[in-house]
C-alpha cells in the first residue's frame, strides 16, 4: 500500500474538522456526533452567553446550525512544502469569514421591538443572529504551517501537535481581531 501524501492527510484532517465529513472524523479518532455537538455548542454558547439572553433549546439548535454551515462553506487548500522519512511540514491556506458583531446584526431588530412581547423579542434576535451568521462572507486566508510526523498503525500523516492545529483550524476561520 502506497503511503498517503501529508498534504492528503492534512486534507483529510481538515475535512473532518471542518466539514464535519463522518469519514473523515472517524478515520481520525473523533465520533463524529460528538464533535459537531462540542464544536458548534461551544460556538453557540459564546454567541449566546455574550448577550445574556435565555434562548430556548431549539433557538440554541437554530444558531448551532448557521455556526454548522460557516464551517461547510469554508475553504482550505493543502499543500506538502517538505517531507523526510516520517516528518512533514503542510502548509494550509484557510478561507477566514468577516468579523461578526452582534451589535452590527442587533441593528435589524423590528422598529417594533418596545411593543413585543418577551419571548417575541428573544425569537427576533435568534431570528437576527441566525441571519447574520448564515450572511457572513468570506474575506480573506489565514496561512499557516503544520509540522507533521507519519503515524504507521494509522497510516497516515498527523500534525506534530495535534490539539494547536485542530484550535487553529476550529477558530481561525472567524476574524476575530
Amino acid at each position: 500500500m502506497k503511503k498517503i501524501s501529508p498534504a492528503e492527510s492534512v486534507k483529510i484532517i481538515c475535512n473532518g474538522l471542518l466539514h464535519f465529513d463522518k469519514k473523515s472524523l472517524k478515520k481520525i479518532g473523533f465520533n463524529p456526533v460528538e464533535y459537531e455537538k462540542d464544536v458548534t455548542g461551544n460556538m453557540a454558547n459564546i454567541l449566546v452567553q455574550s448577550g445574556g439572553i435565555n434562548f430556548s433549546e431549539s433557538q440554541i439548535t437554530k444558531i448551532r446550525r448557521a455556526i454548522l454551515n460557516i464551517f461547510k462553506r469554508s475553504n482550505f487548500e493543502v499543500e506538502t512544502v517538505s517531507e523526510n522519512e516520517n516528518n512533514a511540514t503542510v502548509k494550509v491556506s484557510l478561507s477566514v469569514f468577516k468579523k461578526f458583531s452582534q451589535v452590527d446584526a442587533l441593528k435589524n431588530l423590528p422598529s417594533n421591538v418596545a411593543e413585543l412581547s418577551e419571548s417575541e423579542k428573544i425569537d427576533a434576535v435568534a431570528n437576527i443572529l441566525v441571519n447574520a451568521l448564515n450572511e457572513m462572507k468570506i474575506h480573506a486566508c489565514f496561512e499557516f504551517f503544520a509540522d507533521c510526523v507519519y503515524e504507521e498503525n494509522l497510516k497516515m500523516w498527523l500534525p506534530a501537535d495535534g490539539q494547536k492545529f485542530g484550535l487553529t483550524i476550529t477558530t481561525k476561520i472567524f476574524d476575530f481581531e
